[in-house]
């Protein structure tokens, strides 16, 4: 179980763990990868994240950062934004996040139609 954690990094790195065996492994793999584009973000930014940091100017920060930075399509981005809202959805279930800004309409998932296969 999960200890009574207010920083959101350690719970997500908590969380990866607890879904071993429970989740399908390319499942963890992008939870993974959501936490290490979160930590390099964090890197860039030059100040860390708590739950309560989470709100648009963060979401607009961070989609910025994904699609400027590091060139991601808006399939990847909205990937790494759903992976997010898993991780703060999970973490209001457990009476850890009481900052519900990730539920605004604002703070969606971004997605284009592809013909990539």
């Amino acid at each position: 179980m999960i200890t009574e954690s207010k920083e959101l990094f350690p719970f997500i790195t908590k969380f990866i763990e607890e879904s071993k065996g429970i989740r399908n492994e390319s499942t963890l793999k992008t939870y993974s990868n959501t936490l290490r584009h979160l930590t390099n973000f964090s890197n860039f930014q030059k100040r860390k994240f708590s739950f309560e940091d989470i709100d648009l100017e963060f979401y607009n920060s961070f989609v910025s950062y994904l699609t400027n930075e590091l060139g991601f399509a808006q399939n990847t981005v909205g990937s790494q934004i759903k992976n997010l809202k898993t991780f703060l959805n999970e973490a209001t279930e457990r009476g850890l996040n009481k900052n519900v800004e990730y539920k605004k309409r604002k703070f969606k998932k971004v997605s284009e139609d592809t013909d990539k296969v």
